[in-house]
């Protein structure tokens, strides 16, 4: 093994794993049940929206008499995808469409697999069964794909199907799209007037079915030649005052008691939002296998983007690769994925 347990380290020195999101806990903290990390960082991804628009009164009306819905921060993926509709225009009625409703990532490996993870949930998929049989196959994945594709034929910049995350920030920075899902991470650049035209005019909230999960975590590597001075720095940068401070130095919390500090939300009071974004998250199948996953499904799921392959067919070659790699790790059918 390359990390040391944690267990008998923190039940020495009474730590709260509790403390921590539990969504956070799940995803780097331990894994068959024993600790091997304590959640630092997290870059869980949400959806971030133009406020200023969905508070409009005009808008408003506008939404009303069109869907006959309510514009609202959207809590179903149906309710989203009418929004994402109606806020693609063409302003300068040029005959180009040149307003987005949406910006896809579509670039082959993490950037597509990362964000296409949010139109699955969003349809209330998952990549695998509680067993870890894959679900790849299903009616969500084929209407996640569906939505992926009508996104980037429809209401996504041309080109976009070769983004990745910082080519969508671009787009919704320089105020030409109305939402994208992205790492949480990256709200606070758009409020920073040396990156955005934007300012004060995003909102963030979680991904409608779920956002995908991301965090980091402090570890001591087994080799350690010093795992005494390990443990007594991971004790002291996560106690509750530093941890603080790393919150209001711009750090991503993974502790609930962050997201309650009425300091740290007086500074960030986005952070709010966050605790519910981060309690909706879902994992990433993690396996030995993860990264060659990965760039199967950025393969395929590219190919059926630019129609190289049927999406039955592109998701046909994750699902039997996922089974494969599975089965290859020993964790298929044993609910470690």
């Amino acid at each position: 093994k390359w990390l040391m347990p944690l267990d008998d380290l923190v039940k020495r020195d009474n730590i709260d794993v509790n403390r921590y999101v539990p969504a956070l806990m799940n995803l780097v903290g331990q894994v068959d049940g024993t600790i091997y990390m304590l959640p630092f960082y997290n870059y869980s991804m949400a959806m971030v929206y133009r406020k200023d628009m969905i508070n409009d009164p005009k808008e408003k009306l506008a939404f009303k008499s069109e869907t006959g819905l309510d514009l609202k921060v959207p809590t179903s993926w149906p309710e989203y995808w009418k929004q994402v509709e109606f806020f693609t225009r063409d302003n300068d009625k040029d005959g180009q469409t040149d307003f987005f409703g949406t910006v896809i990532q579509g670039q082959r490996g993490d950037c597509v697999a990362m964000h296409w993870s949010n139109f699955l949930y969003g349809q209330g998929g998952r990549y695998n069964a509680s067993n870890g049989e894959p679900l790849l196959n299903s009616a969500a994945a084929i209407s996640a794909m569906a939505y992926y594709k009508e996104a980037i034929a429809k209401y996504s910049p041309e080109g976009s199907a070769a983004y990745c995350f910082d080519e969508a920030f671009n787009i919704v920075a320089q105020g030409n799209a109305y939402s994208l899902t992205t790492f949480n991470i990256m709200y606070a650049g758009f409020d920073d007037p040396k990156s955005s035209s934007v300012v004060g005019k995003i909102g963030i909230a979680p991904n409608p079915g779920g956002g995908l999960n991301g965090a980091w975590g402090w570890a001591i590597p087994s080799s350690s030649p010093n795992p005494d001075a390990g443990w007594e720095f991971i004790k002291w940068v996560e106690s509750p005052e530093i941890v603080a401070k790393r919150a209001l130095m711009g750090g991503a919390p993974t502790r609930s008691d962050a997201f309650s500090n009425p300091e740290v939300l007086s500074k960030y009071p986005h952070y709010g939002a966050l605790n519910k974004i981060l309690a909706t998250a879902k994992n990433f199948p993690v396996f030995t296998y993860t990264p060659q996953f990965v760039e199967v499904m950025g393969t395929e799921l590219s190919k059926a983007v630019i129609g190289e392959k049927s999406i039955d067919d592109a998701l046909a070659t994750m699902n039997s690769e996922l089974e494969a790699l599975a089965k290859k790790d020993g964790v298929y059918k044993n609910q470690k994925i």
